[in-house]
């Protein structure tokens, strides 16, 4: 039985770009082991953080999915903080039902969206930070806008893998004292929009949507769509941006702790 289902091309995109984010991360993590068992990526790390204890990205012929969900209960079991990233554009299509009915069960839901609009950069002096001491402020920056909820050491982590990592920083105002931020990650095909966010008092005041078109002119003049993965919540906002929504990333795990650091817009 063929499990594939019509998908959005766009929804691939989102796909890959998720995980080249989080690879990008992996990479800066010393002790990380990346493999790719039969048909997806398989990712440890030291601690218990998301970013470095996932799977994701499934293309499974049909006789490997119950071994490979085998697979996934050993890894979840032994890692609390083990999520298998179920994508729109994954196979077999039915994996999300397949992972519940193993004692999976969904943590969060994201909605994968895309935009290929071409709006002027605007004023608001967005730039990419490219010293390396101004990149772990500005990557500080985020993770404490970003995953204030998650703990002081999580945070740390996070901050320090994105500045070690190849993902593009960009941020509006002094690297020292941001008023905005966000990472892009940059593939052929993709440029993903991932972690932004803006000062607190500084809200509601525009900064966030002109850093978005300042990163739609930045990818249109390469040719690309931009892409990101978002809380449902959001949708509504990016599709002011001239987003669409072209599928959904849902993140499973078989532990019952709510806080998370999963990457998302």
């Amino acid at each position: 039985m063929e499990h594939r289902t019509l998908t959005d091309p766009r929804a691939r995109l989102v796909r890959e770009n998720a995980l080249a984010t989080y690879l990008g991360l992996v990479g800066a993590v010393e002790g990380a082991v990346v493999t790719k068992p039969m048909g997806f990526t398989l990712v440890r790390g030291p601690g218990y953080f998301s970013f470095c204890n996932f799977a994701g990205g499934f293309d499974l012929e049909e006789g490997d999915v119950e071994r490979a969900i085998d697979l996934l209960q050993e890894q979840a079991e032994d890692c609390s903080g083990f999520y298998v990233f179920a994508m729109s554009g994954d196979t077999p299509a039915d994996l999300k039902e397949q992972l519940e009915r193993r004692g999976f069960e969904s943590r969060q839901h994201l909605v994968g969206m895309a935009s290929s609009v071409a709006p002027p950069p605007g004023e608001i002096g967005a730039r990419a930070v490219a010293e390396m001491g101004d990149r772990r402020l500005v990557s500080s920056f985020m993770a404490r806008q970003f995953f204030w909820r998650m703990p002081r050491e999580a945070r740390e982590t996070i901050a320090a893998s994105t500045a070690a990592s190849s993902h593009t920083v960009w941020c509006v105002g002094p690297a020292s004292d941001p008023d905005a931020a966000v990472m892009l990650v940059e593939q052929p095909a993709s440029v993903g929009l991932f972690n932004l966010c803006v000062r607190q008092e500084l809200r509601r005041k525009g900064l966030g949507s002109g850093l978005v078109k300042a990163v739609q002119a930045a990818a249109s003049n390469l040719g690309r769509p931009v892409v990101l993965q978002c809380e449902p919540e959001l949708a509504t906002w990016y599709k002011g941006l001239g987003f669409e929504t072209v599928g959904t990333v849902e993140a499973f795990t078989l532990s019952h702790d709510d806080s998370s650091d999963i990457i998302a817009g």
